[in-house]
């Protein structure tokens, strides 16, 4: 197939990827109604005081408390910081059930435990 049959082809298609308005409203009340939790969004400091507690426990091992997005409801998990992985935005955490990989951007707050 030439490039610009290709080109024309593709833009007959493209119209299926336009969201009018109305339905983008649509869609948002009917989030609304099913208790969708919108992703909440952090402010640099917040973002940077979860990557220094993150960083603070993957260098001394201690124990940590995530808190986590999810779209049911925050979600907390307790485990030891394995790998903090920048480029990939995820957080491998060691639990009492295994491995679990975490999406950077799901962070909300990032708990250490006090120092006695």
């Amino acid at each position: 197939m030439s490039l610009l049959r290709y080109y024309r082809h593709n833009f007959l298609y493209a119209g299926h990827r336009i969201l009018l308005p109305e339905h983008r409203e649509a869609f948002l009340d009917q989030e609304r109604a099913a208790g969708v939790l919108p992703r909440p969004v952090l402010d640099p400091q917040q973002q940077e005081a979860c990557a220094r507690a993150l960083s603070a426990a993957l260098r001394l091992g201690c124990p940590v408390t995530l808190t986590v997005y999810h779209p049911d409801g925050y979600r907390t998990v307790h485990g030891r910081v394995r790998r903090v992985d920048p480029l990939a935005g995820r957080v491998e955490l060691v639990t009492e059930t295994g491995r679990r990989a975490l999406p950077l951007a799901d962070i909300v707050d990032v708990t250490l435990p006090s120092e006695p």
